[in-house]
């Protein structure tokens, strides 16, 4: 959460009062540069404005809606393939996996050597998920 106008404008204001950078820091118990940007903020444009403090909920490019039409597309989908698909490392594939509790099943088939139609695993929604929601 960012830092109301009002308290942006009393650290300024006690800056301003004569003391030095260093010690409106302290005072405050913020960071030296927080001050210096403040006060070239309120130099430059006059007033000081709020920090709108946005979710980043919209930038996740792996969500359970998103890998449950990728699965219905792609049941054979590995997680590069997936990765790919979704524009991001594998590595953020497999947490969010983890994370949405998706899990590999061997398919019956893997006694033989796999080929290019038959996939080794089937992903599925783990059962103990849908139990805790």
């Amino acid at each position: 959460m960012g830092y109301t106008k009002e308290y942006k404008v009393s650290v300024i204001k006690y800056h301003f009062k004569g003391n030095s950078i260093a010690k409106t820091a302290d005072a405050f118990s913020i960071g030296i540069d927080t001050v210096v940007r403040w006060k070239r903020e309120l130099v430059k444009m006059g007033e000081l404005q709020e920090r709108k403090v946005q979710s980043r909920e919209h930038l996740r490019k792996i969500t359970p809606e998103r890998i449950d039409k990728f699965l219905t597309e792609f049941p054979d989908g590995n997680q590069k393939e997936m990765a790919e698909h979704f524009g991001c490392k594998p590595q953020a594939v497999q947490v969010a996996l983890k994370k949405f509790d998706y899990t590999k099943k061997k398919n019956k088939s893997d006694t033989m050597k796999p080929t290019k139609e038959s996939a080794r695993y089937t992903w599925i929604k783990s059962p103990e998920s849908s139990q805790k929601t």
